[in-house]
Protein backbone atom coordinates (compact mmCIF):
# COMPACT_ATOMS: atom_id res chain seq x y z
CA UNK A 1 0.00 0.00 0.00
CA UNK A 2 1.28 3.32 -0.89
CA UNK A 3 1.54 6.36 0.91
CA UNK A 4 -0.56 9.50 0.23
CA UNK A 5 1.43 12.11 -1.24
CA UNK A 6 2.02 16.24 -0.43
CA UNK A 7 2.47 19.04 -2.79
CA UNK A 8 4.83 21.53 -2.87
CA UNK A 9 6.39 24.58 -5.63
CA UNK A 10 9.56 23.23 -6.74
CA UNK A 11 12.06 25.30 -9.04
CA UNK A 12 11.12 22.63 -11.98
CA UNK A 13 7.32 22.42 -11.75
CA UNK A 14 4.82 20.58 -10.20
CA UNK A 15 6.81 18.50 -7.40
CA UNK A 16 5.80 15.45 -6.01
CA UNK A 17 7.62 13.82 -3.16
CA UNK A 18 6.72 10.96 -1.38
CA UNK A 19 7.57 10.80 2.52
CA UNK A 20 7.79 7.35 3.85
CA UNK A 21 8.20 6.46 7.93
CA UNK A 22 8.46 3.88 10.25
CA UNK A 23 4.50 4.23 10.85
CA UNK A 24 2.36 7.18 9.91
CA UNK A 25 -0.84 8.07 12.00
CA UNK A 26 -4.04 8.49 9.34
CA UNK A 27 -7.20 9.83 10.10
CA UNK A 28 -10.47 8.43 8.61
CA UNK A 29 -13.51 10.61 8.86
CA UNK A 30 -16.93 9.18 8.25
CA UNK A 31 -19.84 11.16 6.71
CA UNK A 32 -20.03 13.94 9.92
CA UNK A 33 -17.78 15.47 11.60
CA UNK A 34 -16.68 13.43 14.07
CA UNK A 35 -14.15 10.63 13.88
CA UNK A 36 -15.33 7.34 13.28
CA UNK A 37 -12.25 5.70 13.13
CA UNK A 38 -8.49 6.10 14.14
CA UNK A 39 -5.70 3.34 12.76
CA UNK A 40 -2.13 3.36 12.77
CA UNK A 41 -0.57 1.25 9.78
CA UNK A 42 3.20 0.19 9.32
CA UNK A 43 4.46 0.27 5.75
CA UNK A 44 7.42 -1.64 4.32
CA UNK A 45 10.11 0.83 2.53
CA UNK A 46 10.27 0.10 -0.95
CA UNK A 47 12.69 1.49 -3.59
CA UNK A 48 9.93 2.74 -6.29
CA UNK A 49 8.80 4.72 -3.02
CA UNK A 50 12.06 6.62 -2.00
CA UNK A 51 12.22 8.70 -5.36
CA UNK A 52 11.67 11.91 -6.38
CA UNK A 53 10.22 12.38 -9.84
CA UNK A 54 8.96 15.90 -11.95
CA UNK A 55 6.35 14.28 -14.36
CA UNK A 56 6.08 17.72 -16.16
CA UNK A 57 10.02 17.24 -17.64
CA UNK A 58 9.97 15.19 -20.97
CA UNK A 59 11.72 11.62 -20.40
CA UNK A 60 15.26 11.19 -21.75
CA UNK A 61 13.75 9.14 -24.56
CA UNK A 62 11.78 11.72 -26.22
CA UNK A 63 14.73 13.52 -28.17
CA UNK A 64 13.83 16.44 -26.01
CA UNK A 65 16.26 18.38 -23.64
CA UNK A 66 15.96 16.26 -20.10
CA UNK A 67 15.88 17.83 -16.33
CA UNK A 68 14.84 14.52 -14.81
CA UNK A 69 16.25 14.46 -11.39
CA UNK A 70 15.86 11.28 -9.41
CA UNK A 71 17.51 11.70 -5.72
CA UNK A 72 17.17 8.93 -3.25
CA UNK A 73 14.19 10.17 -0.43
CA UNK A 74 15.47 9.66 3.26
CA UNK A 75 14.62 9.83 6.96
CA UNK A 76 18.32 8.01 7.84
CA UNK A 77 21.65 7.18 5.89
CA UNK A 78 20.99 3.26 5.92
CA UNK A 79 18.83 4.23 3.59
CA UNK A 80 21.05 5.63 0.76
CA UNK A 81 23.00 3.00 -1.61
CA UNK A 82 26.68 2.58 -1.01
CA UNK A 83 28.83 4.69 -2.95
CA UNK A 84 31.40 2.75 -4.93
CA UNK A 85 34.38 5.31 -4.20
CA UNK A 86 35.59 4.10 -0.94
CA UNK A 87 36.39 7.04 0.22
CA UNK A 88 32.90 8.48 0.19
CA UNK A 89 30.26 7.73 2.36
CA UNK A 90 26.88 7.78 1.83
CA UNK A 91 24.48 10.69 4.44
CA UNK A 92 20.69 12.01 4.16
CA UNK A 93 21.23 15.77 3.98
CA UNK A 94 18.41 17.39 6.31
CA UNK A 95 16.34 18.12 2.84
CA UNK A 96 15.89 14.01 3.01
CA UNK A 97 18.01 13.61 0.36
CA UNK A 98 20.45 10.86 -0.24
CA UNK A 99 23.85 12.54 -0.96
CA UNK A 100 27.99 11.69 -0.41
CA UNK A 101 30.64 13.57 1.23
CA UNK A 102 34.51 12.55 2.01
CA UNK A 103 35.46 10.28 4.20
CA UNK A 104 37.81 11.23 6.84
CA UNK A 105 41.50 11.83 5.63
CA UNK A 106 43.56 8.96 6.35
CA UNK A 107 41.09 6.30 6.72
CA UNK A 108 42.36 3.29 4.36
CA UNK A 109 41.44 2.52 1.38
CA UNK A 110 41.64 -0.38 -1.75
CA UNK A 111 42.41 1.91 -5.04
CA UNK A 112 43.05 -1.49 -6.99
CA UNK A 113 46.46 -0.49 -8.45
CA UNK A 114 49.02 -2.61 -7.40
CA UNK A 115 51.51 -0.14 -8.42
CA UNK A 116 50.06 2.22 -5.36
CA UNK A 117 50.48 0.91 -1.86
CA UNK A 118 49.45 2.17 1.52
CA UNK A 119 46.42 3.63 0.29
CA UNK A 120 44.34 6.46 2.42
CA UNK A 121 41.56 8.83 1.63
CA UNK A 122 42.50 11.97 1.15
CA UNK A 123 39.64 14.93 -0.13
CA UNK A 124 37.47 12.02 -1.17
CA UNK A 125 39.96 10.31 -3.16
CA UNK A 126 42.05 7.03 -2.62
CA UNK A 127 45.57 8.03 -3.05
CA UNK A 128 48.80 6.15 -2.20
CA UNK A 129 52.40 6.18 -2.73
CA UNK A 130 53.69 4.03 -5.96
CA UNK A 131 54.98 0.30 -4.97
CA UNK A 132 58.85 0.07 -4.30
CA UNK A 133 59.41 -2.61 -7.14
CA UNK A 134 62.99 -2.62 -6.48
CA UNK A 135 64.35 -6.37 -6.10
CA UNK A 136 67.68 -5.54 -4.82
CA UNK A 137 69.03 -6.40 -8.41
CA UNK A 138 71.68 -4.33 -9.81
CA UNK A 139 70.74 -6.71 -13.45
CA UNK A 140 66.95 -5.89 -13.91
CA UNK A 141 65.22 -3.02 -14.63
CA UNK A 142 62.46 -2.63 -11.55
CA UNK A 143 58.98 -0.76 -12.86
CA UNK A 144 55.19 -1.19 -12.40
CA UNK A 145 52.69 -1.98 -14.78
CA UNK A 146 49.04 -1.42 -13.62
CA UNK A 147 47.81 -4.28 -15.00
CA UNK A 148 50.33 -6.41 -13.60
CA UNK A 149 52.22 -4.91 -10.66
CA UNK A 150 56.08 -4.98 -10.83
CA UNK A 151 57.97 -6.69 -13.08
CA UNK A 152 62.02 -7.21 -13.07
CA UNK A 153 63.51 -6.89 -16.48
CA UNK A 154 66.69 -7.89 -17.38
CA UNK A 155 69.84 -5.58 -18.46
CA UNK A 156 72.91 -5.53 -19.89
CA UNK A 157 74.60 -2.85 -17.89
CA UNK A 158 77.85 -3.38 -15.99
CA UNK A 159 77.61 -4.22 -12.69
CA UNK A 160 80.04 -4.64 -9.04
CA UNK A 161 80.71 -8.09 -7.71
CA UNK A 162 82.52 -6.18 -5.12
CA UNK A 163 86.16 -7.32 -6.41
CA UNK A 164 87.96 -4.29 -7.70
CA UNK A 165 90.24 -7.15 -9.62
CA UNK A 166 87.32 -8.57 -11.73
CA UNK A 167 85.71 -7.13 -14.52
CA UNK A 168 81.83 -7.72 -14.33
CA UNK A 169 78.72 -7.10 -16.71
CA UNK A 170 75.13 -8.41 -16.45
CA UNK A 171 74.03 -10.96 -18.34
CA UNK A 172 70.32 -12.92 -18.42
CA UNK A 173 69.55 -11.11 -14.74
CA UNK A 174 73.05 -11.39 -13.02
CA UNK A 175 76.09 -10.19 -12.26
CA UNK A 176 78.49 -11.88 -14.78
CA UNK A 177 82.67 -12.11 -14.12
CA UNK A 178 83.94 -11.21 -17.64
CA UNK A 179 87.09 -10.89 -16.42
CA UNK A 180 89.15 -12.88 -13.47
CA UNK A 181 92.46 -10.71 -14.35
CA UNK A 182 90.97 -6.86 -15.19
CA UNK A 183 94.76 -5.69 -13.98
CA UNK A 184 96.69 -7.01 -17.01
CA UNK A 185 96.91 -4.04 -19.15
CA UNK A 186 98.57 -5.93 -22.06
CA UNK A 187 102.04 -4.18 -21.35
CA UNK A 188 104.38 -6.43 -21.73
CA UNK A 189 106.92 -3.98 -19.83
CA UNK A 190 104.50 -3.73 -16.63
CA UNK A 191 104.29 -5.89 -13.63
CA UNK A 192 100.47 -5.66 -13.09
CA UNK A 193 99.10 -6.57 -9.94
CA UNK A 194 95.88 -6.40 -7.70
CA UNK A 195 95.07 -5.53 -4.14
CA UNK A 196 91.98 -5.23 -2.22
CA UNK A 197 91.60 -2.34 -0.98
CA UNK A 198 93.89 -0.90 -3.63
CA UNK A 199 93.12 -2.29 -7.14
CA UNK A 200 95.24 -2.90 -9.99
CA UNK A 201 98.93 -1.29 -10.12
CA UNK A 202 101.49 -1.59 -12.86
CA UNK A 203 104.94 -1.43 -11.84
CA UNK A 204 107.38 -0.11 -14.59
CA UNK A 205 109.84 -2.70 -16.28
CA UNK A 206 113.54 -1.80 -17.76
CA UNK A 207 115.75 -3.93 -19.95
CA UNK A 208 113.70 -6.61 -20.28
CA UNK A 209 113.49 -8.05 -23.92
CA UNK A 210 110.33 -7.21 -25.40
CA UNK A 211 108.06 -6.69 -28.98
CA UNK A 212 106.75 -3.31 -30.03
CA UNK A 213 105.09 -4.61 -32.73
CA UNK A 214 106.88 -2.67 -35.44
CA UNK A 215 108.73 -5.19 -37.51
CA UNK A 216 111.16 -2.42 -38.40
CA UNK A 217 112.23 -2.12 -35.66
CA UNK A 218 115.62 -4.30 -34.07
CA UNK A 219 116.37 -4.84 -30.49
CA UNK A 220 112.87 -4.52 -28.64
CA UNK A 221 113.45 -3.54 -25.45
CA UNK A 222 111.86 -2.59 -22.24
CA UNK A 223 112.36 1.07 -21.22
CA UNK A 224 110.64 2.93 -18.23
CA UNK A 225 107.43 0.80 -18.53
CA UNK A 226 107.19 1.15 -22.64
CA UNK A 227 108.46 -1.13 -25.51
CA UNK A 228 111.14 0.60 -27.95
CA UNK A 229 113.20 -0.84 -30.29
CA UNK A 230 115.99 0.62 -32.41
CA UNK A 231 115.32 1.40 -35.93
CA UNK A 232 116.29 -1.41 -38.46
CA UNK A 233 119.30 -0.30 -40.98
CA UNK A 234 118.35 -0.09 -44.68
CA UNK A 235 120.90 1.58 -45.70
CA UNK A 236 122.44 0.33 -48.79
CA UNK A 237 125.57 2.71 -49.19
CA UNK A 238 124.06 4.15 -52.51
CA UNK A 239 123.51 7.99 -52.34
CA UNK A 240 121.40 7.51 -55.20
CA UNK A 241 118.34 5.86 -53.60
CA UNK A 242 115.65 6.72 -51.10
CA UNK A 243 115.90 3.40 -48.43
CA UNK A 244 113.17 2.08 -46.43
CA UNK A 245 111.19 -0.10 -44.64
CA UNK A 246 107.83 -1.66 -45.37
CA UNK A 247 104.78 -3.29 -43.40
CA UNK A 248 106.65 -6.49 -43.59
CA UNK A 249 109.57 -5.33 -42.62
CA UNK A 250 111.91 -5.87 -45.32
CA UNK A 251 114.18 -3.44 -46.83
CA UNK A 252 113.31 -1.25 -49.58
CA UNK A 253 115.80 1.02 -52.50
CA UNK A 254 113.74 3.25 -54.81
CA UNK A 255 115.82 5.71 -57.27
CA UNK A 256 115.80 8.71 -56.28
CA UNK A 257 114.55 11.76 -59.30
CA UNK A 258 118.31 12.22 -60.34
CA UNK A 259 120.56 14.85 -60.86
CA UNK A 260 121.52 14.66 -56.87
CA UNK A 261 124.67 15.67 -56.01
CA UNK A 262 126.78 12.64 -54.79
CA UNK A 263 130.03 10.69 -54.77
CA UNK A 264 131.11 7.66 -56.55
CA UNK A 265 134.16 6.93 -54.00
CA UNK A 266 136.63 7.64 -56.78
CA UNK A 267 139.74 10.71 -56.39
CA UNK A 268 139.86 10.27 -60.45
CA UNK A 269 136.53 11.25 -61.12
CA UNK A 270 134.54 15.19 -61.29
CA UNK A 271 131.13 16.47 -61.54
CA UNK A 272 129.53 13.49 -59.77
CA UNK A 273 125.43 13.41 -60.08
CA UNK A 274 122.94 10.50 -59.71
CA UNK A 275 121.19 8.84 -62.59
CA UNK A 276 119.25 6.54 -62.82
CA UNK A 277 119.78 4.88 -59.21
CA UNK A 278 123.54 5.54 -59.39
CA UNK A 279 126.50 7.57 -58.95
CA UNK A 280 128.08 8.75 -61.95
CA UNK A 281 131.09 11.04 -62.69
CA UNK A 282 133.45 12.22 -65.73
CA UNK A 283 136.81 11.39 -65.84
CA UNK A 284 139.58 13.63 -64.38
CA UNK A 285 141.35 14.78 -66.97
CA UNK A 286 145.29 13.90 -66.54
CA UNK A 287 146.83 14.95 -70.51
CA UNK A 288 150.46 16.97 -70.34
CA UNK A 289 150.26 17.24 -74.07
CA UNK A 290 153.21 14.65 -74.44
CA UNK A 291 152.97 11.96 -76.50
CA UNK A 292 156.27 10.16 -75.14
CA UNK A 293 154.56 9.63 -71.42
CA UNK A 294 151.60 7.84 -70.08
CA UNK A 295 149.13 9.44 -68.63
CA UNK A 296 146.96 8.35 -65.30
CA UNK A 297 145.18 8.87 -62.87
CA UNK A 298 146.03 7.54 -58.86
CA UNK A 299 142.23 6.56 -57.57
CA UNK A 300 143.79 6.68 -54.43
CA UNK A 301 144.99 10.27 -54.18
CA UNK A 302 143.34 11.63 -57.10
CA UNK A 303 146.89 13.16 -58.38
CA UNK A 304 147.71 12.73 -62.18
CA UNK A 305 150.59 10.31 -63.53
CA UNK A 306 152.98 10.46 -66.49
CA UNK A 307 155.32 7.88 -66.77
CA UNK A 308 158.19 7.82 -69.97
CA UNK A 309 157.97 6.14 -72.77
CA UNK A 310 161.14 4.33 -73.72
CA UNK A 311 163.22 5.97 -76.19
CA UNK A 312 162.74 5.49 -79.56
CA UNK A 313 159.19 4.80 -79.24
CA UNK A 314 157.42 6.69 -82.16
CA UNK A 315 155.84 9.71 -81.18
CA UNK A 316 154.66 13.43 -82.80
CA UNK A 317 155.97 16.63 -82.59
CA UNK A 318 152.80 17.66 -84.29
CA UNK A 319 154.64 18.81 -87.22
CA UNK A 320 153.28 17.37 -90.01
CA UNK A 321 156.13 18.43 -92.13
CA UNK A 322 158.40 16.48 -90.70
CA UNK A 323 158.30 12.06 -90.28
CA UNK A 324 159.94 9.59 -88.11
CA UNK A 325 159.27 11.43 -84.79
CA UNK A 326 160.52 9.44 -81.67
CA UNK A 327 161.12 9.84 -78.21
CA UNK A 328 164.16 10.80 -76.41
CA UNK A 329 165.72 9.44 -73.30
CA UNK A 330 164.06 12.70 -71.08
CA UNK A 331 160.89 11.55 -72.41
CA UNK A 332 160.68 14.96 -74.97
CA UNK A 333 159.64 13.92 -78.70
CA UNK A 334 162.51 14.72 -81.23
CA UNK A 335 161.20 15.72 -84.99
CA UNK A 336 162.79 13.67 -87.42
CA UNK A 337 163.10 14.47 -91.19
CA UNK A 338 161.41 17.43 -92.74
CA UNK A 339 159.19 16.12 -95.24
CA UNK A 340 160.71 16.42 -99.15
CA UNK A 341 158.86 18.48 -101.47
CA UNK A 342 160.95 19.08 -104.73
CA UNK A 343 159.27 19.15 -107.68
CA UNK A 344 162.70 19.25 -109.91
CA UNK A 345 161.82 22.69 -111.19
CA UNK A 346 164.81 25.16 -110.07
CA UNK A 347 162.55 28.20 -110.59
CA UNK A 348 160.17 27.26 -107.64
CA UNK A 349 160.97 26.44 -103.69
CA UNK A 350 159.54 23.43 -102.52
CA UNK A 351 158.37 23.84 -98.96
CA UNK A 352 155.59 22.06 -96.38
CA UNK A 353 152.66 24.12 -94.92
CA UNK A 354 153.84 23.08 -90.93
CA UNK A 355 149.78 23.46 -90.60
CA UNK A 356 148.39 21.21 -93.03
CA UNK A 357 151.26 19.11 -93.81
CA UNK A 358 151.30 19.83 -97.79
CA UNK A 359 153.90 21.41 -100.02
CA UNK A 360 153.37 24.17 -101.43
CA UNK A 361 156.11 25.02 -104.83
CA UNK A 362 156.23 28.98 -104.70
CA UNK A 363 157.94 30.62 -108.00
CA UNK A 364 161.24 32.08 -107.19
CA UNK A 365 161.69 35.42 -108.25
CA UNK A 366 162.70 36.55 -111.68
CA UNK A 367 166.18 36.69 -113.34
CA UNK A 368 167.50 34.40 -110.34
CA UNK A 369 170.34 32.07 -112.51
CA UNK A 370 169.52 28.56 -113.19
CA UNK A 371 170.41 25.76 -114.89
CA UNK A 372 169.23 23.70 -117.69
CA UNK A 373 170.02 20.69 -119.43
CA UNK A 374 171.15 21.95 -122.01
CA UNK A 375 174.70 23.59 -122.11
CA UNK A 376 173.99 25.08 -125.32
CA UNK A 377 172.01 27.94 -123.28
CA UNK A 378 174.22 30.61 -121.92
CA UNK A 379 172.92 32.58 -118.61
CA UNK A 380 169.78 31.36 -118.19
CA UNK A 381 167.59 32.81 -115.56
CA UNK A 382 164.31 31.78 -114.18
CA UNK A 383 160.99 33.66 -115.23
CA UNK A 384 157.96 33.12 -113.98
CA UNK A 385 158.79 30.07 -112.51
Amino acid sequence: MKLPSLHDASPHGSLTRVFVGLGVLIGLAGCGDSVSDVRLDVFEIKAEDTQVTYPDTPSPDSGQDSDITIAPVCTDKLQCPTPLNQCLEAWCTPQGECATRPVADGSSCVDGNPCTADNRCQNGACLGPETDCGDGNPCTADFCDPSVGCLHQPTDAPCDTGNPCQLSKCEAGACQVLDADLCDDGNPCTKDTCTQGLGCQFAALTDVPCSDGDSCTVDDSCQFGLCKGAGKSCNDGNPCTADGCDLAGECTSTATAGGEKCSDGSFCTVLDACNEGSCVGKPKTCNDNDDCTVDSCLPNTGLCQFVKLAPGTACSDNNPCTVGDSCNAIGACVSGLVSACEDGNPCTAGVCDSQTGKCQHPKLDDGLPCTLEDKCQLSPTCQSG
